[in-house]
């Protein structure tokens, strides 16, 4: 109906990309969101603001392929797309920028490659706030006689723990359930969240109906992580939906360095500063030029209408005698 160069188009094959990360394929999510990618870039054009979100999409994808190299060149041009429609001021173009300068050529985001050097101190991840939000499941054991359940979830991390409401008579569920728990720097090295869904049982104690959890460590910074997961006991069948979103309480802040600075030891934003100061300095250069051309050329005008006028005078003058 629209042809394979439409928007529409476009953005049915990023759902279908999307499911298949969901899903664990994320090779073929990556060779999907890269179509669609092509077909945006036709439509919209390179740099245009709604390209940018399936730039970005192609480059978690290609993070979880661990194609770091590839998707960190993405993301420099989706905030590259974003500085140039936003501002550099705006808060996200600043927090891509930093985010940059932690996400070193080859590696993942926020690590760092090559070996410790002599002397240099162990920086300690700081704490922060980890939201929690417990969405839906599948395909969930059916525990009240083998037709359905009243299903809900209980999440525990560290001494805390937290459910969301009860869902009757279903074996799909949904609860859209928010939570958020305070993170302390060795919650992001060895905090664990534990995810329990039981059924509901008026009499008796309540039936477990599957177990999963999930290391801190493993999950990004700021950046959603939202996917299905399978219970890891093996003992029960479903899935269960959930989304994680880890705030740091600094932002991300470029290393410091003590040694004697050098140009190439910038970072990206004191290099963009710089870009940008120049651009406004040709900018204004160029506006100054462009209003002394337009006053030389009322001079010349006004100049060439009081000859005129001169003209006139005489011949008015040369009539009358």
């Amino acid at each position: 109906q629209y042809g394979h160069s439409h928007a529409t188009v476009a953005r049915s094959i990023e759902m279908l990309a999307n499911l298949l990360s969901e899903l664990g394929d994320v090779q073929d999510a990556a060779f999907l969101l890269q179509r669609a990618l092509n077909i945006r870039e036709r439509v919209y054009g390179r740099d245009h603001i709604e390209t940018a979100a399936t730039v970005v999409n192609l480059s978690t994808v290609q993070c979880r392929r661990g194609q770091y190299h590839v998707a960190r060149d993405l993301f420099k041009r989706w905030a590259k797309i974003f500085i140039n429609s936003l501002g550099h001021s705006h808060p996200t173009s600043v927090w891509a920028l930093h985010w940059l300068d932690r996400w070193p050529e080859g590696g993942a985001p926020g690590t760092r490659v090559g070996k410790k050097k002599l002397g240099e101190k162990k920086q300690d991840l700081p704490g922060g706030t980890l939201f929690v939000e417990v969405i839906a499941g599948r395909g969930l054991d059916a525990m009240d006689d083998g037709k359905s359940s009243d299903p809900f979830v209980v999440v525990q991390f560290g001494a805390l723990t937290k459910k969301t409401p009860v869902q009757k008579k279903t074996i799909n569920p949904v609860w859209n359930e928010k939570m958020q728990f305070a993170l302390t720097e060795d919650d992001r090295k060895n905090g664990v969240m534990v995810f329990q869904c039981f059924d509901k049982d008026v009499m008796g104690d309540d039936d477990e109906m599957g177990r999963m959890s999930i290391r801190v460590s493993d999950l990004p910074v700021w950046q959603s992580y939202r996917a299905w997961h399978p219970w890891g006991d093996g003992e029960h069948s479903g899935e269960l939906e959930i989304e994680v979103f880890i705030v740091e309480d600094k932002p991300p802040q470029p290393p410091k360095v003590k040694a004697k600075h050098h140009p190439g030891s910038k970072t990206v934003l004191q290099q963009f500063e710089e870009k940008q100061g120049r651009l406004n300095k040709r900018a204004k250069r160029a506006a100054e030029v462009e209003m002394e051309n337009k006053e030389q050329g009322y001079r010349e005008a006004a100049r060439a209408k009081i000859n005129q006028g001169s003209e006139l005078a005489v011949k008015r003058e040369q009539r009358r005698q």
